[in-house]
């Protein structure tokens, strides 16, 4: 019976680990696009409103840097997770991939909770772009279906239990050592 019982729950572990292989094994890209509405009142009245694409292309370099230290954060090897691949003009497309698991998870994390849009506001008020953004996954439904995915799998499963009743050490004996050659 307990044979039974290790090898159920081995079985369900290695199946859980094959899983967690085939859905991690390759990176996440995220395409993020990041744009500011105008209101067309302001616009009017304003007369010449700058909007984000304007000033990227005006201020590139400084634009791309904003928003690399607004999205990227380092790991534990000091590699960029996620990383920005490409960016690219219009309303900003941000390719930014994730590498790891645990990266897909905070990332999809901080999205929900407005913590990279406020990142990304921030880092171009820093540069001289004040103006609300409008932050969007552009494969939204893939990157929520890997954030699902991941959470399944990482979440500790309840009905998975492995038990050792007996274990056995052979002739080992506590403290005493058979070495006849000293």
């Amino acid at each position: 019976m307990a044979g039974e019982s290790t090898a159920v729950g081995a079985e369900a572990a290695r199946a859980a680990l094959e899983a967690s292989a085939s859905i991690t094994g390759g990176a996440l890209s995220v395409s993020l696009k990041i744009d500011s509405p105008i209101v067309a009142g302001v616009a009017l009245a304003a007369g010449a409103v700058v909007t984000l694409g304007a000033f990227y292309l005006r201020y590139r370099w400084k634009t791309e840097n904003a928003i690399r230290n607004s999205l990227e954060r380092m790991n534990a090897i000091g590699a960029a997770d996620p990383e920005v691949i490409n960016i690219e003009e219009g309303s900003i497309i941000v390719k930014l991939r994730c590498h790891t698991p645990q990266s897909v998870l905070q990332f999809v994390k901080d999205f929900k909770e407005k913590k990279v849009k406020r990142r990304l506001e921030e880092e171009l008020k820093k540069i001289g772009f004040d103006k609300e953004l409008e932050v969007t996954i552009v494969n939204g439904q893939e990157v929520f279906q890997r954030e699902q995915e991941l959470r399944s799998l990482l979440e500790p499963q309840e009905d998975v239990k492995v038990t050792v009743e007996e274990v056995s050490l052979g002739e080992y004996q506590s403290g005493k050592s058979s070495n006849k050659h000293r």
